[in-house]
């Protein structure tokens, strides 16, 4: 994954930089210029993963356009997956995962982000989300603890001693 920062958009996009996201594929090949290394400068980064690391996916994001762009690696070469431009996301088919673009509060922040996703397009949980999960099924299993056994006819005062909970919170069942 890789992040636009201003004046890296060539290096990160190479042979794709200003190119659309929809390239045609005479236009997602090397040319003969590109595929040559050159020996006055190093590669830029979208060369160094396509023809050294051979990185099977690679991923930009630009945050001030928040334009997500997918190349995957076919033949040796980078080719540029289409995304959707309204729900831009993409499918890491051998990795099971996808990333996506999300709109919301992060940490209290609030914008767009990247986050990954299962098959069906489902964000998985933060880890704020994932603890107040845990906390939300945790207390609806205590207070159906306590409904049971008030069912059974236990006192309220020994169920709320028992279970941790006040006379309001049992009263409220």
């Amino acid at each position: 994954m890789s992040f636009y920062s201003p004046g890296t958009e060539a290096e990160d996009l190479g042979r794709f930089h200003g190119a659309e996201a929809e390239a045609s594929p005479e236009s997602a090949r090397p040319t003969a210029e590109a595929s040559e290394p050159s020996v006055a400068r190093p590669p830029g980064k979208l060369e160094a993963y396509e023809q050294y690391l051979r990185v099977p996916h690679y991923l930009v994001y630009s945050r001030y356009t928040r334009r997500l762009r997918y190349f995957k690696l076919d033949g040796g070469h980078y080719q540029e997956q289409a995304l959707n431009a309204e729900n831009p996301m993409a499918w890491l088919a051998d990795l099971d995962i996808g990333l996506g673009l999300w709109q919301g509060d992060f940490e209290g922040i609030p914008g767009y982000w990247l986050r990954w996703c299962d098959a069906a397009g489902q964000w998985f949980l933060t880890d704020a989300e994932q603890s107040k999960q845990q906390a939300e099924q945790s207390q609806a299993q205590l207070l159906k603890a306590a409904r049971n056994l008030l069912a059974t006819g236990m006192p309220v005062e020994q169920v709320a001693q028992l279970l941790a909970l006040s006379g309001q919170q049992i009263s409220q069942l």
